[in-house]
């Protein structure tokens, strides 16, 4: 996988007008860093990891990706445009592949 040629705009649209922001997630080295709640733990899925995945679930994942890149002059448009552009079960392909 190449290197991007422009610097990502990761923690500008994360700590956008739209979010919520979190004062520990930043990018070291081209990775995402943020804090683990000190009671967090990591939860075992099982084999059945995946099988329950609802359309609501992928509405609502792409209502919050919407609400990152809202505050991005015309972004909404170019999104569109390559939504229209990719089969209908993309996000539903693409989502199977990383449970």
């Amino acid at each position: 996988m190449g290197r991007a040629t422009t610097p990502s705009q990761f923690l500008k649209l994360a700590r956008g007008k739209f979010r919520s922001p979190d004062p520990f997630l930043t990018v070291k080295d081209e990775f995402v860093l943020r804090r683990i709640a000190p009671d967090s733990r990591k939860v075992d899925l099982g084999e059945g990891a995946g099988s329950d995945l609802t359309f609501e679930l992928l509405r609502v994942m792409g209502f919050d990706v919407r609400a990152i890149h809202a505050a991005t002059k015309n972004s909404l448009n170019f999104i569109s445009e390559d939504l229209r552009r990719r089969p209908t079960s993309w996000l539903y392909d693409a989502a199977k592949l990383v449970v």
